[in-house]
């Protein structure tokens, strides 16, 4: 496990199955290692980006805010990757 936790990219299928016992403790070990990204906006495009996670998700919480910021990163690499 030590090596394990050392190790830059983890994945959950490299999980020993010792680990399923606790999802959300392994959960946290797999996205611990997760780069991040900090976006500095205006206030109008929050309000903007709010309204448009709640009117596809329902409601607007991290989940979805991870949801929606993830759908749209992978949107724009596609376009710039065609």
């Amino acid at each position: 496990m030590a090596e394990w936790i050392g190790k830059p990219k983890r994945r959950l299928e490299e999980m020993e199955p010792y680990w399923e016992r606790s999802p959300v403790i392994t959960e946290f070990f797999v996205n611990a290692k997760r780069p991040r990204v900090l976006v500095v906006i205006p206030h109008e495009l929050f309000d903007e980006f709010k309204k448009a996670i709640t009117k596809k998700y329902g409601s607007f919480s991290a989940p979805n805010m991870q949801r929606a910021s993830s759908e749209a990163i992978k949107d724009w690499i596609s376009k710039i990757n065609r």
